[in-house]
């Protein structure tokens, strides 16, 4: 009976779903701390405020695609000004110690402890990414080990594992990060360890004074009415610094 089979579909998707964690890295925005690059050209203050719009933007932008959704912190002890941009059914959790490689690594073997089968994860530096591809990374780790979106400045803004064992860790070790290899490294890494890939499209992070102007001009080429608040808010505050 069609409605029979409507509601067998609908169930299904449903359990796929449940299955399914997504988390976003984010630092608290200590102006000096964060989009330091950015902030040689704009200051400080002002890197530090769009920064937080970033993690808004981020937030928005991947919301609804999973059943788990986590803002992933540091330092911990600013989890309540997070707790002021963290979107309904979002779950904030603190970083572990250590350099990223040993922060993703947690972040992963703490999904899949928890009995998650695609685990995915993004950091809040590409605040325009395209809500498809996170839609298109869930989707591939149903046929791959591992889903990455390669970043144009050598590292990557979203990586996704169908699975975790103790071998796995070793993807995230050895990696130089923040530098132009990362994305290579890790890919030649997930080759030694015999995992299969799919690749998205290449994103941007946004780093710099140029980052910050394509960021401004993908935006105003959406309808106004369509932008979420905080996305009318980094336009705004671009604007700020072009008239300083």
């Amino acid at each position: 009976m069609p409605g029979q089979n409507d509601e067998s579909t609908q169930a299904a998707s449903v359990a796929e779903t449940s299955l399914s964690q997504i988390g976003v890295f984010a630092k608290y925005w200590e102006p000096g701390t964060v989009k330091t690059r950015l902030a040689q050209d704009i200051g400080n203050e002002l890197a530090a405020d769009l920064y937080r719009q970033f993690i808004l933007s981020t937030l928005n932008r991947v919301s609804g695609i999973a059943s788990r959704q986590t803002l992933v912190i540091t330092p911990p002890e600013r989890a309540k000004h997070f707790l002021e941009v963290a979107l309904d059914d979002w779950t904030i959790e603190s970083q572990l110690d250590g350099d990223l490689g040993a922060r993703i690594t947690g972040y992963f073997q703490l999904a899949f402890d928890h009995h998650f089968k695609r685990v995915v994860l993004i950091g809040s530096d590409s605040p325009t990414v395209p809500h498809q591809f996170i839609e298109e990374a869930f989707d591939r780790l149903h046929s791959f080990d591992c889903v990455i979106g390669p970043a144009n400045d050598g590292g990557y803004y979203l990586i996704g594992l169908s699975g975790f064992h103790s071998a796995h860790t070793e993807l995230f070790e050895s990696i130089q990060w923040s530098t132009q290899h990362v994305f290579n490294q890790t890919m030649k890494k997930a080759e030694q360890l015999k995992l299969s890939v799919h690749t998205l499209a290449t994103w941007y992070d946004v780093d710099t004074i140029e980052d910050l102007t394509r960021v401004v001009s993908d935006l105003n080429r959406q309808p106004h009415e369509t932008l979420t608040e905080a996305e009318k808010e980094i336009c705004l505050l671009a604007a700020d610094y072009k008239t300083q």
